[in-house]
Parts: C-alpha cells; sequence; structure tokens
C-alpha cells in the first residue's frame, strides 16, 4: 500500500498520480486533489482509502456501474465533470497547435438518457440485465440505472419476462431499447437461433409488456404501434436499433448551435446525417442534401411526415469509402457534419479544397474532430465557437460542436434562388 496525490483525471476517468519515481500510475474512483492509499501493480492501482476527500466527491447513486464504462465518474460532481470535459475539449484542441475559446460544457440532468444497449443473460432460472466492463468478458447485472429515463428503468422487469421467452442456456443477447416519441421499442440481437414456437411465445409476453415494437435480428415479432422521432416539425418512423443522440435536451442543444451559424446558408449538405437530427431543423431556412451509409435510415429520412420546410434530399453513401468530391461540395455554402468517433479525415480532405462558407462539426471524440478542423483552419476556415454538451452523464465520453467560417469565401448565387 502506497500513499498518492491525485494530480489529474485521465481520458478513461481514471486519476492520476506518480509514484516515488515520479512515473504516472492510474487508480479509478479518484478525483483530482485527493490524497489516498492505494495498491496493485503499477501503472494500474486499486484504490484502498481516501485520506483527504476532494469536495467534489460524491456518492455514487449505482457504485456497481463504476467499473462498467457506463457510468465511471458517479463519484465526482456534476459541476467537476463538466469542468473536465471542458478542460479535455481544450487539450485535443491545444494537441494540434489551437487555442480556440472553448465555451462552458452545457450538462443535462441524470435520468435522461432515452436509448442504452444492455446485455441479457440467465442465471439459473433469472434473467439478467446489465453491461460488460470495457475489455473485460464480465458481466455486471444492474437493478437500477441512474443515466436512463425512468419509463426504461421501469421496463426492465417487463424487458426480462420478454427475453425469458427466447433466452436459453448460456446464449447471450444484446438489446437496444428506445424511448420513442410515442413509447418504447426494443430491437434484439442474439447468434442463438429463435424457432417459431419461442417467437409464438415472445408475442403473448408482449401482448402483456408495455413495448411498441419487439424486433429480434432484424425480423418483425410483434407491434402495436410504429416507434416514431420528430425533429424539426418532420415525424420519422424509427428503425429498428437505429442510431439516435442519447439525451433529448444535447440534441436540443447541438441543433441550436448548429441551425444558428447555417442559418444564412441557403444550401447545406448533412453529412453522415442518420434519421435527419440535423437535416430537418436546417431545412426551415435552407434547402439540405442528406448523405448517410445506412439505408434504412435514409428510407426513414425520405418518408418523413413534415410540417413545412423547404427541400429535403437524401443519398446513401458510405462516406468512409466514397466521400463527396470538392466538385460535388461546390454547390453548397453551409456544411454540416457528424462522424462516428474514427472522425472524417478522408471527406474532410475535400471540403479543405472547396469555398463552403459555414460549416458546423459536430463530434462525440474531440481528438478526431480537432485532428480535421486543424486541417480546414489551415485551409482558411476560421475556428469559432467550440461548445462541450455533456451528453453521456456519468461517462467520460464529450460531445462537441466546433463552428467554423471561412471569411473570404465567395457567396452562391444563382443556383439557390
Amino acid at each position: 500500500m502506497a500513499e498518492f496525490i491525485i494530480e489529474a483525471l485521465g481520458t478513461l476517468g481514471h486519476g492520476i498520480a506518480k509514484d516515488k519515481t515520479g512515473r504516472p500510475v492510474y487508480i479509478p474512483g479518484t478525483v483530482p486533489g485527493e490524497r489516498i492509499t492505494a495498491t496493485g501493480e503499477p501503472p494500474h492501482l486499486e484504490l484502498d482509502s481516501i485520506l483527504d476527500p476532494s469536495p467534489h466527491r460524491v456518492d455514487p447513486p449505482a457504485p456497481d456501474l463504476l467499473e462498467t464504462g457506463i457510468a465511471p465518474l458517479q463519484h465526482m460532481s456534476l459541476s467537476a465533470q463538466r469542468d473536465w470535459k471542458r478542460s479535455e475539449v481544450e487539450r485535443a484542441f491545444s494537441k494540434v497547435g489551437l487555442k480556440p475559446a472553448i465555451h462552458p460544457t452545457i450538462g443535462h440532468e441524470p435520468q435522461t438518457r432515452r436509448r442504452v444497449v444492455l446485455t441479457a443473460w440467465r442465471e439459473g432460472d433469472a434473467v439478467q440485465l446489465g453491461f460488460r466492463p470495457q475489455s473485460s468478458s464480465e458481466r455486471v447485472a444492474v437493478e437500477k440505472c441512474p443515466i436512463l429515463l425512468p419509463a426504461l428503468e421501469g421496463a426492465f422487469e417487463s424487458l426480462r419476462s420478454l427475453l425469458a421467452t427466447i433466452l436459453q442456456g448460456r446464449a447471450e443477447m444484446r438489446v437496444h431499447m428506445t424511448a420513442a416519441e410515442n413509447g418504447l421499442d426494443i430491437a434484439i440481437e442474439t447468434e442463438a437461433s429463435i424457432n417459431e414456437d419461442m417467437k409464438a411465445a415472445m408475442v403473448r409476453a408482449f401482448a402483456r409488456s408495455p413495448f411498441l415494437r419487439a424486433t429480434a435480428n432484424g425480423e418483425l415479432i410483434a407491434m402495436r404501434e410504429q416507434p416514431v422521432v420528430v425533429f424539426g416539425g418532420a415525424t420519422v418512423d424509427l428503425p429498428p436499433g437505429a442510431f439516435l443522440q442519447a439525451v433529448k435536451p444535447a440534441e436540443r442543444a447541438m441543433v441550436d448551435l448548429v441551425t444558428a451559424h447555417l442559418a444564412k446558408s441557403k444550401r447545406v449538405v448533412d453529412l453522415f446525417s442518420g434519421l435527419g437530427t440535423f437535416a430537418f431543423p436546417l431545412s426551415r431556412k435552407s434547402k439540405v442534401h442528406a448523405v448517410e451509409s445506412d439505408a434504412d435510415a435514409i428510407n426513414a429520412l425520405r418518408y418523413a411526415r413534415r410540417e413545412g420546410g423547404k427541400a429535403v434530399t437524401a443519398e446513401v453513401r458510405d462516406l468512409m469509402e466514397l466521400p463527396l468530391t470538392a466538385s460535388e461540395l461546390a454547390s453548397f455554402d453551409g456544411i454540416c457534419l457528424d462522424p462516428p468517433r474514427a472522425g472524417a479525415i478522408e471527406q474532410i480532405h475535400e471540403v479543405a479544397k472547396t469555398e463552403v462558407r459555414r460549416i458546423a462539426y459536430v463530434s462525440c471524440n474531440p481528438e478526431t474532430q480537432a485532428r480535421d478542423v486543424a486541417v480546414l483552419v489551415k485551409a482558411g476556415w476560421t475556428l469559432g465557437r467550440i461548445t462541450p454538451i455533456d451528453q453521456f452523464v456519468y461517462s467520460t465520453h464529450i460531445e462537441s460542436v466546433a463552428l467554423l467560417e471561412k471569411k473570404g469565401a465567395a457567396k452562391k448565387r444563382s443556383i439557390f434562388r
């Protein structure tokens, strides 16, 4: 056992201290400024005791989840978490030589997450629901989850009853549970076979459940009503297991930032558009072309029921393999992009060849966002506001919105009239 002073948090949320030789050690469950004791083999140690707790230490609402990667920062106050996330965005941009003004993190309360992916398995006769810790074969069962909307947490027992009809032996399932606008949707993924008797039993259990729809490996098992989501006055049918921003207030904050920045753009391309999270709000003032690799998402976007707005066209295209070229981008004066964690470096190199006036870059990875934005700054765009958003309360995941403008870009004229 040795004594340490926690100097900072690492990207995984573990406290960083130094041993007697000056080498860094990593201790989960700690807060910067604390004096603690820890045991184990460096560089990864286990917290033993807290000698001087931080004023930002709080009692975790669900201690079992601390090591799952879902909610490892529960022991820190929300204000401390948000300050740390802002500093992580600042650090990422500093690493690529950029020092923009980073706005305070927009925070949201716990129990607001509207989608979750659960692991399900059997222990004896009981069906367990929970999570897998990162890089581990272990599973952590949960009864209460402090990040989820109460409606999702309240449906755990119904979900167990439903899964009991098809979950056999040592089989394991992944369950996407989403709170749509009109109720709860579940999409099950499993490698185990589901025979017709199991499906019939599942349909009977579904009739007693609160769910709108249940699918298994993409096959519709039962539905009492089509789950829908709403973006900017457009009602979109939700495909099973589709990507959706996890927290609705966070989505609203991102949409507000993006639409305000691109409000003067007459024609906008929405790259990695998903179901139209940004496309439909942007269409209130701009013509929008949405591009996304998920054909189900684009199909849902195309058949959305709308209340006004300008034209929204859509295209199925894998932007990682086949980015829009500079010539294809030439007819747009605004770009919105929300790529996966890997960023969009190939697409960014094409954007960098254009004179597109305004860009709104939404990201869940400050490192790749900073890398991509640095390319654009070098190509002549000015980086303005960057706003971190604490969409994933208690986790180390960070959402941020970066807004860029090319001041000398030529204005588009006749094509938009």
